[in-house]
């Protein structure tokens, strides 16, 4: 008997018929088409497939279940939903639409088409398959951490100065009553506490209307405008994007950087120096909250020891340093 992997295509598909049709035997039938429309990949329907905000989607011919996305064809209805665009299916019988509510999918059957798209994957998973990689992808590992962290941290501003609205110079946020309010975006930064509070107060009235707090893990590196864009993503209550929540740490010391006194020292976070120079090593730091230099009893090892707690001012000249 020839093992599975002897086997040709039509050989292989004869096998697999017989296997699923001793399966269905010895099962119930709403058993088998239970796992068959869950577990088995569907029929294809002309073999579409398309990527959908960073999932591979293929069209199918079954009844929409929790997971799957809707496609419609045709409409002339509500601006809520509208044709040719993807929205999630939440269970059996309704898909999320444009406002994020809940929506029958057979209130479109009949005269408009509705095609139904499951998920077979993600196109994370495809490209790291095909050892593909995408041009951002390899601009970044062409580029130092600390390279990364200044591109990220520009991004941090603009993306938050995008939020605002440019005629009115100010946040639209909508109240409980559904009436759009005008707001300034003020911002609390704490460092011992690793926190970055973004409040935002009503224009003309200075009412608070919305407070939302980010706060930096232990293990990373504080930045204020990247704990403004998450703080103030939470007070508009608009999805964060994900490399603000994952921020690339920066990797060596540049001007302008925090560092303190490694965890378990009794020193750590109370006695914090800012970096003046990366030229030299030697009494090249500024004791914050206290007059003058660092001191001779940090050897140069000891110095490049301190982690670096905040790099809000931090200037990344990466010609000067070699980079």
């Amino acid at each position: 008997m020839k093992n599975l992997s002897e086997l040709s295509g039509t050989e292989l598909v004869t096998v697999m018929n017989k296997v699923m049709a001793e399966v269905k035997s010895r099962l119930d039938e709403g058993t088998v088409t239970k796992y068959v429309a869950r577990e088995i990949p569907s029929k294809d329907v002309g073999a579409e497939k398309v990527e959908h905000e960073g999932k591979l989607l293929r069209k199918v011919e079954r009844k929409q279940m929790k997971g799957d996305y809707v496609r419609f064809q045709n409409l002339g209805g509500p601006v809520h939903t509208k044709s040719n665009v993807f929205y999630e299916i939440l269970n059996e019988v309704s898909y999320l639409d444009g406002r994020k509510g809940s929506m029958r999918v057979d209130f479109w059957a009949g005269e408009y088409v509705v095609e139904i798209f499951e998920v077979v994957g993600t196109m994370d998973e495809v490209k790291k398959q095909l050892g593909i990689v995408s041009p951002s992808e390899y601009y970044f590992k062409q580029k130092s951490p600390n390279q990364q962290r200044a591109e990220l941290i520009q991004r941090a501003r603009e993306f938050a100065e995008g939020l605002k609205n440019k005629d009115l110079d100010g946040y639209i946020i909508e109240s409980k009553k559904g009436d759009q309010l005008l707001c300034d975006a003020k911002f609390a930064h704490d460092l011992a506490k690793l926190t970055t509070t973004c409040t935002l107060i009503g224009v003309g009235t200075g009412y608070t209307r919305k407070k939302a707090v980010a706060c930096c893990h232990p293990n990373e590196v504080f930045n204020e405008p990247l704990g403004e864009v998450v703080s103030l993503c939470k007070a508009l209550k608009i999805d964060i994007p994900q490399e603000f929540m994952e921020a690339v740490q920066p990797d060596d010391w540049a001007a302008g950087q925090i560092v303190t006194f490694p965890k378990g020292d009794r020193h750590h976070m109370k006695m914090n120096y800012q970096i003046d120079s990366v030229l030299d090593t030697e009494n090249n730091l500024t004791k914050l909250f206290e007059d003058g230099k660092a001191h001779a009893d940090l050897t140069d090892s000891e110095i490049r020891m301190l982690p670096i707690i905040d790099d809000t001012n931090a200037i990344y000249d990466f010609e000067s340093v070699g980079e």
